[in-house]
């Protein structure tokens, strides 16, 4: 082997040393890495009456930074004739997991703004502007829904790596090369209690949003079918203006739901995002330490598991 070909193995070396060396690498898990590491420091000091165990620290921090690792699996149609959904629900339970990822696909939002052109025909060219951009809107609310989907999904199930906080591994490190004393631990408490409000407060909120989301996609879900036999209707009448004007009325109902679960969605993604924005700050006011340089942002990748 040459000595060129060697090169990205002493790259990445290099770069796992800066991450903690051989006890983590860039790409495993922050957080789970941190409530490990960060369990087994802050148990050093004793608290007389507030001590809290190792085990103990790790079941606290688990709701505000573990990520749920639920299975894929069929889901009954009792689901979604149920339509309930919330954030405990989908973060715990298989089937509830599998429905949320896929809500919004093919079958979950179909397209309607397609059959209602093809009624419209060469019209659709003469109607007046806003008509128009009420059907374009169709499509644009679609392409939202299901962005806004995305992120709450990365959100709440693609926990980051170290390469992607950047000065995360090298926090750690420098927390455990500390000792630990009782003062600080005290703070760290103190920190640890507030973190955990705001998490209750993001969360509450958050389930709110996700159980009005499955309520508004039925209620969009419900004109699918009676939307459809109306345009297929609409094609046999010959008076041109009166069935452009029943298209018209097909197209502002369904934007109306759609807009509404665009609105809902998009609450929902906010809160979620927010959680992921706060979790490594949570971690740096525990830490004490810096967990990315000033300026840096947090990016969610990934987005929900292909449906096909």
């Amino acid at each position: 082997m040459s000595k060129l070909s060697l090169l990205p193995f002493f790259v990445l070396s290099i770069l796992n040393q800066l991450a903690g060396g051989v006890e983590f690498s860039l790409n495993d898990p922050v957080y789970d890495t941190f409530m490990s590491r960060f369990a087994s420091r802050i148990t050093d000091v004793e608290m007389g009456s507030n001590y809290r165990s190792m085990e103990g620290w790790k079941n606290f921090l688990k709701p505000m930074f573990e990520y749920p690792k639920c299975d894929r699996v069929a889901v009954p149609s009792s689901v979604n004739a149920g339509r309930s959904l919330s954030f405990s629900e989908v973060t715990t339970d298989s089937v509830k997991y599998s429905w949320f990822i896929t809500m919004f696909d093919k079958s979950g939002l179909p397209d309607v703004e397609s059959k209602a052109k093809k009624v419209l025909g060469a019209k659709i060219y003469c109607l007046p502007r806003e008509i128009k951009k009420n059907l374009e809107d169709l499509s644009k609310l679609r392409h939202e829904i299901r962005n806004y989907h995305s992120t709450i999904y990365s959100a709440l199930f693609i926990e980051p790596a170290f390469r992607d906080i950047p000065d995360f591994g090298k926090a750690l490190q420098q927390f455990s090369g500390k000792k630990m004393k009782k003062n600080r631990a005290t703070q760290i408490y103190k920190e640890a209690e507030n973190i955990k409000n705001i998490y209750d407060d993001l969360t509450k909120r958050l389930d709110e949003k996700m159980q009005d989301i499955p309520m508004k996609r039925h209620a969009y879900l419900e004109l699918i079918v009676p939307t459809v036999n109306r345009l297929k209707a609409a094609e046999k009448i010959e008076t041109e203006a009166v069935k452009v004007n029943e298209v018209i009325n097909v197209v502002d109902e369904l934007k109306e739901k759609l807009e509404e679960l665009r609105n809902v969605l998009e609450e929902a993604s906010s809160i979620a995002f927010e959680l992921s924005v706060q979790r490594p700050k949570w971690a740096e006011a525990l830490l004490g330490e810096s967990v990315a340089p000033k300026g840096w942002k947090l990016k969610l990748c990934c987005g929900i598991p292909s449906t096909s």
